[in-house]
C-alpha cells in the first residue's frame, strides 16, 4: 500500500556518534523513474509534490523498502522469492515472474533507476558554514541531486565499495531543502543459472556470472549459499550525512601504533592526516589531538566497564595553509614525546587479554579559537606480524597480536540477502562467535561493510581477515581470468576501503581475494595502493587457491 509521507524537518535528523558536527538523514521516499513524467531538476525542488511514492528508512535497497511497505512478501521466508520478478527477463520467462511485477503490465521492476528524495532544514548552528553531503555505500551507479542542481553524475557516482562526499555549501537554502537520488541497477546484472535450488544436498543454484564484472556483491546473482536477491540490492545500502565544517577540513586520520621494544611495556602511536584549506586565503591554526582511555565498551544492549587508567594524551601542532592546499600531518613520538606510551593498555583477541580501545579527538582550530573541523576515531593499540610456517611439505601462516601467537579458527560471514542488519543483530551475531571461542572472521562476501560490523568485532575481539575481490569472480585460464572490466574503478574501491576501515584493530590483514588469482593488472596496483596507504598488517594476495 502507498502511502502519502508528510515530513517535518525536526523528524529528519539523528546524530551520529562518531563527531558531533555530522547529521544522519534517514526519511527518505522512493519511487521507479518509469512512474514520473517530471525531470530531475524539478523531481529535486523542495517544492515538488511527491505523490503517492513509497516511505523508505535509508539505508536501505530498493526491495528492501518495497517489503517493508508490503509489496512484496519477505524473500528470505519459504517461497516468498519465486513471488517477485527478477532484473533478468529470460529468468523471468523461465520461472514465470513476469506477473508479480507491481508495476503491472510485466514491466520489470529493476531495470530502470529509482529515486530516493528527502527534504531538511539544517539546523541554527550550521549557519556560516560549509555543509558536505556524505554517501557511504551506494549500488550501484548515481545521479544526485540538490534543489534542482545536479552535483553527481552517474559516470563518476559508481561503485559498492566507496563513499561519495560533495561540497553542496552554495545550493543550501535558508528554508526547506530537497536532496534526490537516481540510483542505477549494476551495469552487469546477470541471468541466474539455473538460480533455483528445489532439491536437498541437489545442484547448488549457481551464479549471475556476468555480475561479477562489476564492483558489487557477486553472490546477490546467487550461490551455494545464498538465494538470488532480485533487485542485486540497487539502492542506498548504507548511512547519507550531511556535515558541518569551517574553510578547513581534516580528512582521513590514520593512527599507527607499534611496540618498540621485545615486550609490551612501551607503545608509540603516530597519528597521520591530511588538512585542506578550502578557501582562497591563507590560514594559520593549530592541530590538536587528544588521546583517551575507553573505559566502557558500549554495545546495543548494555555496557561493559575494563578496569585501569590513563591520563588523557594532548599533542598541537600549529599549521599554516596556503590557498587551496593540502598538507599531510604526522604527529609521531619522535616529535611528541608523550606519544610514547609506558605500559599502555593494549587490545587482544578473543580469549588472549581485554579489548582495550582508545579514542582520538582530532581536531583543526582556527587562530581565534574556533574549532574549523573534528574527527573522533576509536583503535585499538596492538601489533601485528606473521610469518610462514613449514609443516611437512605445507606451509602455513601464523599470527601474532602483541608478540602472542593466536590459535586462528573461525570462518567466512555474510550480511543479509537484503542487506537489512540492524546494529543489535550485527552485535548479537559477535557476541555467539565470541561465546562459541571464535577468533577469526573472513568478510569476503562483504568488501564495505557499515561501522557497525567492524565496531562489534573490535569489542569482541574477533580478528578480521579483509577480502577486497571476493571469490571466483576471476580464475586464471577462464574466460572470467580479467575480471573485474574497470581496474581503476577497482583500485579506487580499494584505496577508499583501506582509509575508512585502517583504524580497526581486528583487521589484521588485507587479502586480494579468496580462493582464486586475480591477474597482474590488477595485482600490482591493488598491492601499491594497500602497502602506501597502511604499514600496520600484512597484505596477502590470495587466502587459499582452489581449482
Amino acid at each position: 500500500m502507498k502511502k502519502l509521507l508528510i515530513l517535518y524537518p525536526f523528524l529528519l535528523f539523528c546524530l551520529i556518534s562518531k563527531a558531533d558536527n555530522q547529521l544522519k538523514l534517514t526519511n527518505w521516499e522512493i519511487k521507479s523513474t518509469t512512474e514520473i513524467s517530471e525531470n530531475a531538476e524539478k523531481v529535486s525542488m523542495p517544492s515538488f509534490q511527491a505523490t503517492d511514492w513509497y516511505e523508505a528508512t535509508v539505508p536501505t535497497t530498493v526491495l528492501n523498502a518495497l517489503v517493508k511497505q508490503n509489496v512484496y512478501p519477505d524473500p528470505r521466508i519459504g517461497m516468498n522469492n519465486f513471488l517477485i520478478p527478477d532484473v533478468s527477463d529470460e529468468f523471468n520467462k523461465k520461472m514465470d515472474l513476469a506477473k508479480y511485477s507491481y508495476l503491472g503490465n510485466g514491466k520489470n521492476p529493476w531495470q530502470e533507476p529509482y529515486w530516493y528524495r528527502t527534504t531538511f532544514t539544517l539546523p541554527k548552528q550550521y549557519k556560516n558554514k560549509k555543509i558536505w553531503l556524505n554517501l557511504n555505500g551506494i549500488n550501484y551507479r548515481a545521479d544526485v541531486w540538490i534543489n534542482g542542481h545536479q552535483i553527481g553524475k552517474k559516470e563518476d557516482v559508481v561503485g559498492m565499495f566507496r563513499r561519495f562526499k560533495f561540497d553542496i555549501t552554495d545550493y543550501i537554502q535558508p528554508t526547506q531543502n530537497c536532496i534526490a537520488i537516481k540510483i542505477y541497477q549494476v551495469d552487469h546484472p546477470g541471468t541466474p543459472n539455473p538460480g533455483t535450488q528445489f532439491i536437498a544436498f541437489g545442484p547448488n543454484r549457481g551464479t549471475a556470472s556476468d555480475l561479477f564484472k562489476d564492483e558489487t556483491l557477486k553472490f546477490t546473482g546467487g550461490w551455494d549459499c545464498a538465494p538470488v536477491v532480485r533487485d542485486r540490492n540497487m539502492g542506498i545500502y548504507q548511512s547519507v550525512t550531511l556535515e558541518a565544517t569551517s574553510q578547513v577540513t581534516i580528512e582521513d586520520p590514520y593512527i599507527i601504533t607499534t611496540l618498540p621494544q621485545k615486550d609490551t611495556t612501551v607503545a608509540d602511536i603516530t597519528i597521520k592526516a591530511t588538512v585542506h584549506n578550502h578557501s582562497d586565503k591563507m590560514i594559520s591554526g593549530k592541530v590538536k589531538a587528544t588521546i583517551r582511555l575507553i573505559n566502557e565498551l558500549v554495545y546495543p544492549s548494555y555496557t561493559r566497564k575494563l578496569a585501569g587508567s590513563m591520563k588523557p594524551i594532548s599533542v598541537t601542532l600549529p599549521v599554516t595553509m596556503l590557498p587551496n592546499e593540502s598538507k599531510e600531518i604526522i604527529l609521531s613520538p619522535q616529535k611528541f614525546s608523550v606519544l610514547s606510551i609506558q605500559n599502555p593498555y593494549l587490545w587482544y583477541p578473543n580469549g588472549y587479554g581485554e579489548q582495550y580501545m582508545h579514542s582520538l579527538d582530532l581536531s583543526f582550530d582556527m587562530n581565534n579559537g574556533k574549532s574549523s573541523d573534528r574527527e573522533k576515531v576509536n583503535f585499538g593499540i596492538r601489533e601485528v606480524t606473521s610469518e610462514l610456517m613449514k609443516n611437512g611439505e605445507e606451509y602455513g601462516r601464523v599470527f601474532f597480536i602483541n608478540g602472542k601467537r593466536i590459535f586462528c579458527k573461525g570462518g567466512w560471514i555474510q550480511p543479509d540477502v537484503l542487506l537489512d542488519d540492524s546494529p543489535k543483530r550485527i552485535y548479537d551475531q559477535a557476541r555467539l562467535m565470541a561465546n562459541a571461542n571464535i577468533t577469526l572472521i573472513g568478510s569476503e562476501d562483504m568488501p564495505s561493510p557499515s561501522e557497525d560490523w567492524l565496531d562489534s568485532w573490535d569489542k569482541y575481539g574477533l580478528m578480521n581477515w579483509h577480502v577486497f575481490y571476493q571469490c571466483y569472480r576471476m580464475f586464471p585460464g577462464r574466460d572470467n581470468q580479467h575480471n573485474p572490466l574497470n581496474n581503476d574503478l577497482a583500485i579506487a574501491c580499494v584505496k577508499d576501503m583501506v582509509k575508512r576501515y585502517r583504524n580497526h584493530p581486528c583487521i589484521i590483514a588485507w587479502f586480494g581475494v579468496n580462493e582464486v588469482l586475480v591477474d597482474e593488472e590488477l595485482y600490482h596496483p591493488t598491492k601499491e595502493a594497500v602497502l602506501s596507504l597502511d604499514t600496520t598488517r600484512p597484505y596477502i594476495l590470495p587466502v587459499s587457491v582452489g581449482t
